[in-house]
């Protein structure tokens, strides 16, 4: 999953899931490619949810 640049401002106390997921994806950096599995792994979420998550930040141009 490649991550395009953040434009938007840093997120508070009450981020969604699908913020925190973009935010980790964020610190992992554009170079370092993972998969919906990996991601869960790390972060403790269901893999459905972070696929359907990331299948949203797509939707969004925000990842590639």
């Amino acid at each position: 999953m490649e991550i395009k640049t953040n434009t938007s401002g840093a997120a508070g106390d009450g981020m969604k899931r699908i913020d925190l997921i973009y935010q980790k994806l964020m610190e992992l950096g554009s170079q370092n490619k993972v998969s919906a599995s990996d991601l869960a792994k790390m972060m403790g979420l269901a893999r459905a949810n972070v696929s359907n998550d990331l299948n949203q930040l797509w939707k969004e141009d925000k990842v590639e």
